[in-house]
């Protein structure tokens, strides 16, 4: 976007990256005036989350019959990025830029310790966390309490930050059986869950017995990378919770016992995402299932 006297854009190569990455993008500058005023071009990186949790008053009226409802919103922003890159300094050409078409490459390094981009709704709630590349045209200093009228003109684009490749983060948690309660993190090839038992009734109480799912969770590994360090679940020995790697193939061994009079035609397998935020006292959630799968060739004992 622009004003009357130039025109200026930005642009990366890629539209999703992952922490810890290079970006590389291009800024470009159409000036229509014989020169503008500019210190330097500026690439501003910022980041923030959001939580908002919406929630309903209800009060009587004298004057009416019913009640009256009003909406009331909770929220708490947070600023997790707020970084400045300098693309360009005019300071050779006395701060001057003649009129002209322009274009200016860039490099720049994501942090490492970023979480990635996500966003969430449950109703009129919603929690996000977003990433904003702008670049801005820095005006030389007019004094004090003078008004830098390049101070709207920029341009602005989205940037959405994936985990993949990223080592310092993760990308779902399970809860596991394991953990001694010191809060060290351990490391398991196969992890249990817990047992689940279903009773068979039929028409709600005549009993036809019970069955049994036991499942564990592994790396799908050949037998040279099962020797080796990175094979094993990382899990929280305080919490027993495991964190799972994207991009990693993970077996799901299931083991159906059926005490029961009832066959079992099929099991489905699936992994569900449960986000939760909290802006100050009031609380929202979220539940989507990311992966379901039904399996019908199971081995029933």
């Amino acid at each position: 976007m622009g004003n009357s006297s130039y025109t200026l854009a930005i642009q990366t190569e890629e539209a999703n990256y992952s922490a810890g990455d290079l970006v590389n993008g291009r800024v470009y500058l159409s000036v229509s005036e014989p020169s503008i005023d500019c210190e330097a071009l500026i690439i501003h990186f910022h980041g923030q989350e959001l939580a908002k949790v919406h929630y309903t008053s209800h009060h009587h009226d004298s004057t009416d019959r019913g009640d009256n409802s009003c909406d009331h919103y909770e929220t708490h922003k947070e600023t997790i990025l707020d970084e400045n890159y300098t693309v360009h300094s005019f300071a050779s050409s006395n701060n001057q830029i003649p009129r002209g078409q322009y274009e200016f490459p860039f490099q720049m390094q994501i942090p490492n310790d970023l979480p990635s981009s996500m966003h969430c709704t449950s109703g009129k709630s919603r929690c996000e966390v977003r990433y904003n590349l702008t670049a801005v045209m820095q005006k030389p200093s007019l004094g004090r309490g003078v008004r830098n009228p390049f101070r709207g003109s920029l341009s602005s684009k989205p940037i959405i930050l994936y985990i993949n490749r990223n080592p310092n983060n993760t990308h779902c948690i399970l809860p596991g059986r394991n953990g001694n309660g010191t809060g060290n993190s351990i490391g398991n090839k196969t992890l249990h869950f817990i047992s689940e038992t279903q009773r068979i009734n039929y028409w709600c109480c005549i009993n036809r017995g019970f069955m049994e799912v036991h499942a564990q969770l592994a790396k799908n590994l050949t037998g040279e990378e099962n020797s080796r360090s990175d094979a094993n679940i990382p899990v929280d020995a305080y919490t027993g919770v495991a964190t799972l790697t994207p991009e990693v193939q993970y077996m799901v061994p299931l083991i159906v016992s059926n005490q029961s009079t009832t066959s079992v035609n099929s099991v489905r397998l699936e992994l569900i995402e449960n986000v939760k935020w909290k802006p100050k006292y009031r609380e929202a959630s979220s539940s989507n299932s990311i992966i379901r799968k039904s399996i019908n060739d199971c081995t029933v004992a």
